[in-house]
């Protein structure tokens, strides 16, 4: 029993002294949690910026490759129609553009090489007489994604591709 309440004091005297160090540092105390407080505060709102970013890059991404392999639908009959020679020049150049802004999704690049290496194996085997812009983008832009995927030090010394 003696021993139960010696460990009870001893208790309450540690409980005591920290009472004490607290009044008498209230300000620095106040400081060090409102502190603390912020840092959490700002990590988690960081961290679901980052998940807002990351679903928007998503999102992104999966629209420009809809748009790119996907035709696009007929224009609505109220709109007057472009000659169809025209509709078709836009519409490569939606792809041409669309090649190149995948560029800017380093997080995809490994699924980006893969794509475009299939789509210019399935449209252009055997490769076009007089050349390509499509073809000549998908060129470009993949000497690109597969130059940016190498390490900094591979790529500091790494002579640059033509174009």
């Amino acid at each position: 029993m003696w021993a139960v309440v010696k460990v009870y004091s001893t208790l309450v005297e540690f409980v005591l002294h920290i009472w004490h160090w607290l009044n008498a540092n209230t300000g620095a105390f106040t400081l060090a949690v409102t502190l603390v407080t912020s840092v959490v505060l700002a990590v988690r709102y960081l961290s679901q910026q980052r998940i807002l970013i990351k679903d928007r890059h998503f999102r992104a991404y999966h629209a420009l490759i809809r748009d790119l392999v996907v035709p696009q639908p007929p224009m609505s009959p109220q709109l007057p129609q472009q000659p169809v020679q025209q509709q078709g020049q836009t519409w490569l150049d939606r792809q041409i553009a669309i090649v190149y802004e995948s560029r800017n999704f380093p997080e995809y690049y490994g699924v980006t090489l893969r794509i475009l290496r299939g789509l210019r194996a399935q449209w252009f085997q055997p490769p076009p007489a007089g050349g390509n812009r499509l073809l000549s983008e998908m060129d470009l832009t993949l000497a690109f994604v597969e130059r940016r995927r190498l390490p900094f030090i591979k790529r500091l010394f790494r002579r640059k591709p033509n174009g």
